[in-house]
């Protein structure tokens, strides 16, 4: 099936999450992200992952303690993600 830019979006995200977990080096992430935004079907998209985990999210009640002291004087709402082990993107809509 035909895929658009939100699938090809959606890879690429899951893709930078498992890289910010260990499970690929910075080469094959650029390598699969090239695939991924050439991509024109779903198989194209599914085994550039069919290799990896499933990503599950954690989500808690509570936040941890030193999350809200770095959490500060960013906007509800932002879109936070990590794009390396150093670096945060914020985005505020």
């Amino acid at each position: 099936m035909r895929i658009g830019d939100a699938d090809r979006d959606a890879t690429a995200r899951e893709l930078r999450e498992h890289w910010s977990l260990g499970r690929l080096d910075a080469d094959e992430l650029e390598d699969r992200l090239e695939t991924a935004y050439r991509a024109k079907t779903r198989g194209d998209l599914d085994a550039l992952i069919a290799d990896l985990p499933e990503i599950r999210e954690q989500r808690s009640a509570e936040a941890p303690a030193h999350f809200s002291s770095w959490r500060r004087g960013i906007p509800r709402g932002a879109e936070i993600a990590c794009e390396s082990p150093r670096r945060l993107r914020v985005r505020v809509a």
